[in-house]
């Protein structure tokens, strides 16, 4: 054990500068050239999509290139890394390996492994997928079963990178086995989780380092908050700094064990190493190339390449999503009194329209989850629908409750609650947007509500019907085409593919931006510091509580309550 973690070791770190240089450069060169294509034509957004993958699995042949020189002992410069992992990039995308190449892409995404530090690592399940999955019982127990077989291949798949990329051999060779591996599996899990626990532990402990050294150097010159100040200013700077190199260590470390064991396990003998003597001039340029790299990093990291999303001072409005789902029973007047209430200004609710063309609240095809009744809603008639109980399944305590018209909702909130209304496009609706309007000039409400949809057609018409009620497009990819529709007067994105250039964007043009559906405070925090006009979501109280403490980071808070204890930990502007 011990010379094999010496080995990876020295495969890791033997040229660690120019894996830095190489980061760098190869995510800015990346995520612009890859910004460019996706805001031209589908051609280019083809292109775009062939790109991200060539994009992904580069970074994977670079670092792969980057631990065998480390392992060969050899020196590599960023110039030569970037040539060679090209040419090796060529064996990964050999015709034979696109199809494994097209299905492997998705288990990274979704494992645990940190096999990229790339636009890959940020990929997400979208909350409300999760959200959907987790109130189908079965349904979760499968996703669970899922991930843990996505794991499981990834780690089978991972011992075949080094042979594909470094000696041309292809994934479906033999592609349930691999014969260097046989017998050693429980081994290299237990290696690749050694690994990842020592890199955790380093990093931990130069984040401790890192913490007392800012602390030591808040102490002078002395100041009135003992340098409280200073420590935490200091520390929300270099703390997105230490984010982009966990990223990147946690990725090589991993990578570089790969390497190793693929090498130990093949019984390849390992090159003889040679100690370099440095000269003063090497010394010299040695340490003006790290600081160099610090500077790079320093830079990086204070943009929105680095992942450093500046905090906006725009007002986002708390959106209770479905009247506040999570306060009473969706979409009924208990949820709308309950957030009104709460002193809330905006509030979500679905419509749909039942066989005989009444407008309900109600946002699944079908009464089953929420009322108990398994029957969609156009083939069933209001008098069934007032008998049903949309209560009961959140809380004894809401027993009996209704389920409301669209117009006994408008009048709940007239003069107290804006209402942003998505209509519901199931192919059996009549006249829907017609009498959606119908009922909002009839309330008088044509200021106090906004017609949502996902589908362009409803928004048209509404607009052409009534041209004084603002329209929201609601989507989860949002296409820079839609930004010129003069009947769409804002956006609801996914959170997960909402950016600071959509935000941006919509804004010049004098359009709003709300995201959808945040329940979690790092979904929620992104969507505030993203500076959008709304965040709906189905907790508007826990909204409202991280709106308000949106710019506080909890580990700054605590660390800065144990090396200041004698002051009241200040929040951060």
């Amino acid at each position: 054990m011990k010379e094999t973690i010496k080995t990876w070791l020295q495969a890791a770190l033997k040229n660690w500068l120019t894996l830095l240089y190489f980061e760098i450069f190869y995510k800015v060169i990346g995520i612009t050239l890859l910004t460019t294509l996706t805001d031209n034509s589908k051609l280019l957004s083809v292109a775009a999509i062939f790109l991200f993958f060539y994009y992904v699995y580069f970074e994977i042949t670079a670092v792969i290139v980057y631990c065998e020189a480390g392992w060969r002992g050899e020196r590599l410069s960023v110039w030569k890394l970037f040539k060679e992992s090209f040419h090796h990039s060529f064996h990964l995308f050999h015709i034979k390996n696109v199809p494994v190449l097209l299905l492997l892409l998705p288990v990274i995404a979704l494992s645990a492994f940190p096999l990229t530090s790339g636009l890959l690592n940020k990929f997400q399940i979208p909350e409300f997928i999760l959200d959907f999955l987790r109130t189908r019982p079965v349904l979760f127990f499968i996703f669970l079963v899922s991930m843990l077989v996505l794991n499981v291949l990834c780690f089978f798949y991972l011992f075949r990178f080094p042979s594909v990329v470094l000696r041309g051999a292809f994934f479906l060779e033999r592609p349930w086995q691999i014969p260097f591996l046989q017998g050693r599996k429980k081994e290299g899990a237990g290696y690749l989780f050694l690994s990842l626990l020592l890199c955790t532990a380093t990093l931990f402990m130069a984040f401790i380092c890192m913490c007392l050294l800012l602390w030591l150097c808040s102490k002078w010159p002395e100041s009135v908050d003992g340098g409280k100040a200073m420590f935490q200013f200091y520390y929300a700077k270099w703390s997105v700094m230490g984010a982009i190199l966990v990223n990147i260590f946690t990725t090589l470390a991993l990578l570089a064990m790969v390497v190793t064991l693929y090498h130990r396990y093949t019984r390849e003998s390992r090159p003889a190493q040679t100690t370099v003597k440095w000269s003063p001039r090497a010394v010299l340029l040695r340490t003006a190339a790290v600081f160099l790299m610090l500077g790079l990093l320093t830079f990086y990291s204070e943009t929105e390449l680095g992942g450093n999303l500046f905090s906006s001072e725009y007002e986002t409005k708390i959106v209770a999503h479905r009247a506040g789902a999570a306060l009473a029973p969706e979409n009924t007047k208990a949820a709308l009194e309950t957030t009104i209430k709460g002193g809330f200004e905006l509030a979500e609710i679905d419509v749909q329209q039942t066989r005989d063309g009444v407008l309900i609240v109600m946002h699944d095809a079908s009464f089953k989850r929420t009322a108990g009744l398994d029957q969609k809603v156009w083939n069933t008639d209001y008098k069934t629908v007032q008998t049903l109980d949309a209560g009961s399944h959140f809380s004894p305590d809401f027993a009996g409750e209704k389920i409301p018209t669209l117009k006994e909702m408008l009048l709940t909130a007239k003069d107290r609650i804006h209402l942003m209304i998505e209509l519901k496009a199931t192919g059996h609706e009549e006249h829907l947007v017609e009498k959606t309007v119908e009922a909002v000039k009839e309330t008088e409400m044509s200021r106090q509500c906004t017609i949502a949809s996902m589908d362009l057609e409803l928004l048209k018409e509404s607009k052409e019907l009534a041209p004084e009620i603002d329209t929201v497009y609601i989507t989860t990819f949002l296409k820079e085409a839609f930004f010129d529709r003069s009947y769409i007067d804002g956006y609801s994105v996914e959170t997960t593919f909402l950016s600071p250039k959509i935000v941006a964007e919509a804004h010049a043009r004098g359009k709003k931006v709300y995201g959808w559906t945040a329940n979690t405070k790092k979904n929620m925090t992104k969507i505030l510091r993203l500076g959008t006009d709304g965040l709906v979501t189905d907790n508007p109280q826990y909204g409202l509580v991280t709106s308000r403490n949106a710019a506080e980071d909890d580990t700054l808070e605590f660390i800065t309550e144990l090396l200041y204890p004698e002051q009241k930990t200040k929040k951060l502007p």
